[in-house]
């Protein structure tokens, strides 16, 4: 049994329906559409799977994705994926933009990525007079230097 359909069975449909009476879209759709209002009340089922599938994908690699869904949804616009599959590319899109963060996927496959450098770079040099030995904690030299340090053991 596909998993779409036993979460369909165990909630049923009527709580999807319900569901999506509540929502803020639904009430944005003129009371006059009933069409409009239908095909909402239809779709909401897998909007929810295809919303699910991203909340339960791994946190520490699609958290990226997932607060620019966020960011964009408080600002009006809505790309949360409608259904699985679109769920599923935009995760494969997401993944393969980690992976090689200097391509840019909009552009040719043959035209070499033009963008200016704005990366952090070095930043400012660092002041030795502040670093403090990591041992002792003195200011007058570093620790691979620290007469305090212990020796190596010897095996």
């Amino acid at each position: 049994m596909p998993r779409q359909t036993a979460t369909k069975d165990l909630f049923g449909v009527a709580w999807f329906r319900d569901f999506a009476v509540k929502m803020k879209a639904y009430a944005a759709i003129a009371s006059t559409n009933t069409a409009a209002q239908n095909k909402f009340k239809d779709d909401i089922f897998e909007a929810v799977l295809a919303t699910g599938f991203l909340c339960n994908c791994d946190r520490t690699r699609k958290a990226p994705l997932m607060l620019d869904l966020q960011t964009n949804y408080c600002r009006g616009v809505d790309y949360y994926p409608k259904t699985v599959s679109k769920a599923q590319d935009m995760l494969k899109i997401h993944m393969e933009v980690s992976k090689n963060p200097g391509v840019n996927l909009y552009q040719g496959k043959d035209q070499p990525n033009k963008g200016k450098g704005k990366g952090k770079g070095k930043g400012k040099p660092k002041d030795g007079k502040k670093a403090a030995c990591y041992v002792c904690g003195n200011k007058d030299h570093m620790s691979p230097k620290c007469p305090d340090r212990l020796p190596p053991k010897t095996q």
